[in-house]
């Protein structure tokens, strides 16, 4: 009898252990599944964010696709404005230019002009090697050390190749930085390619992009879309003697200018966001993408420079007197 009642009292126990055992199994799984549930719905929280702005921007873009019959008067203006610089040979007739103007106030696009070709970026990739710097560092594969800002603000501000080289290689190389923005930014850049380091001579001319790539990409980072984005743009608004206020004709000493310039023999180049304000202080903000790219390289550099710098301030001033008549700017 004793042994029966010993022999029961085991079986219960056991029974005990396997239903606690079973219980905690169940609930653990159930645990693991809703952090994991969570975490999609979170992912998929910020990327709807994203794909719905971008989306917006890209329904804008659209939208407002310009023809020869819908062309604004500032694309008119422009297009006879290169036009006579390639007529008076102070460009070539084989010379590409590419320009994107786009009204973040309005959300209007404004100018398109060879906006999907792919041209030269020469330092106009640095921001986007910054981006998927930034990228790494926000998913913490990588850290923004006092170091590597020492670096990215070289890289931004004084285009120091460098550095350049030194934040790529942090990345691992331009193939990784390619792969970083084909995986999580192809909504941006559908035309760009990054594909090699800067050569020690600055002599950079295969990695590329499109003016409506960096249009895309001022016009994300100025919604504070892409991961560090405040610091990226204090980095931008640093002084650099850009070539869309410095010396451009009507426009006021003072205008808040997030840039980065490009220039190697054969291409010359800014990428900015211009922030002027109205004379009741409105801030007016608006992108303002050119580029020029000779045919071939130019046999001297500093004559190229010089003349293309010239052209790219005409056309600033073009289209700031366009914004400024749009909302009396000062």
């Amino acid at each position: 009898m004793l042994r029966r009642n010993q022999k029961a009292i085991s079986i219960f126990y056991i029974a005990c252990v396997f239903i606690i055992l079973t219980i905690t199994a169940i609930s653990l799984k159930a645990y693991i599944s809703n952090k994991k549930s969570s975490h999609r719905d979170s992912s998929k929280t910020i990327d709807f964010d994203m794909d719905n702005s971008l989306e917006h921007f890209r329904g804008l873009d659209e939208a407002k696709e310009l023809d020869i019959k819908e062309e604004t008067e500032l694309q008119k203006q422009l297009r006879i404005f290169i036009a006579k610089l390639k007529a008076e040979n102070k460009l070539s007739m084989d010379d590409e230019v590419g320009i994107y103007v786009f009204d973040i106030s309005k959300g209007e696009k404004l100018v398109g002009i060879n906006e999907d070709e792919p041209l030269q970026a020469a330092s106009m990739i640095k921001p986007i090697v910054a981006l998927a710097f930034f990228h790494q560092v926000e998913h913490g594969y990588l850290s923004y050390t006092e170091e590597s800002k020492r670096k990215m603000q070289a890289m931004i501000q004084r285009s120091r190749n460098g550095s350049t080289n030194w934040i790529m290689e942090k990345i691992g190389g331009p193939e990784k930085v390619q792969e970083i923005l084909d995986n999580n930014y192809n909504m941006l850049f559908s035309a760009t390619k990054v594909v090699e380091y800067i050569p020690l001579d600055g002599k950079t001319y295969l990695n590329k992009a499109s003016v409506k790539d960096y249009s895309r990409f001022l016009y994300s980072l100025w919604n504070r879309l892409l991961p560090y984005s405040d610091e990226f743009l204090r980095l931008m608004s640093l002084e650099n003697r850009d070539m869309v206020s410095h010396g451009v004709e009507g426009m006021p000493g003072g205008v808040m200018v997030y840039d980065k310039t490009g220039s190697t023999g054969q291409v010359t180049g800014d990428i900015a966001i211009i922030e002027p304000q109205s004379k009741n202080g409105r801030k007016c903000p608006y992108i303002l993408i050119c580029v020029i790219q000779c045919h071939t390289i130019a046999p001297n550099y500093t004559i190229w420079h010089k003349k293309t710098k010239a052209i790219i301030r005409e056309i600033s001033s073009i289209v700031y007197a366009d914004i400024k008549k749009r909302y009396n700017l000062m």
